[in-house]
């Protein structure tokens, strides 16, 4: 009992150390999502919550839909979050009823300063001078190489020179100058 519950253990710890905190961020977006969907699909919403687009798209030979659909997905827009709920086309143009997920927000943020902090700078640190960056690359060496890795669409043209003279076949009918008769 003891060694099951030892390996289950270190089996969270390298699951852990494989995923890190991203995967701490999926599971906790994937909930997120769920309660969404769920909290949409039962309508358990304000009117005054939702915000309406109004797309003009021309579609060919799509006919044009009486009611709401239920429609799933996200956007962002100036530094806020949408999820859709519905969507209607009228007349060409699609009618999108969306609401504004502060959930979504959160996690984002969230993500951005742990994702911050993890590349080793800090808010307070100014980034390396620029003038050391362009000093640095003046001495660091590179070069492109370019290689041929297929010989299937390769073909090697060998020019043969060949020398031929052309010799008029035919006499002018016409001499030059014409001569003025008369």
């Amino acid at each position: 009992m003891i060694r099951k519950i030892f390996s289950y253990v270190f089996l969270c710890i390298i699951l852990f150390n494989t995923t890190g905190y991203y995967g701490l961020f999926i599971g906790w977006k994937y909930r997120h999502d769920a309660g969404m969907r769920a909290r949409l699909d039962g309508e358990r919403y304000r009117q005054q919550e939702l915000r309406t687009l109004k797309i003009p798209i021309a579609i060919p030979y799509v006919f044009d839909s009486p009611e709401f659909a239920r429609v799933d997905g996200t956007f962002e827009h100036h530094g806020s979050f949408y999820r859709l709920v519905k969507q209607k086309l009228s007349s060409d143009t699609l009618i999108l009823v969306c609401i504004r997920d502060e959930g979504i927000r959160k996690i984002h943020d969230v993500f951005g300063t742990v994702a911050h902090t993890f590349s080793g700078q800090t808010h307070s640190q100014n980034p390396a001078p620029k003038v050391l960056i362009s000093f640095i690359k003046e001495y660091i060496v590179t070069s492109t190489l370019l290689h041929e890795y297929t010989s299937g669409w390769t073909m090697n043209l060998q020019r043969s020179v060949c020398c031929k003279i052309l010799v008029p076949s035919f006499a002018p009918s016409i001499e030059w100058p014409p001569r003025l008769q008369g």
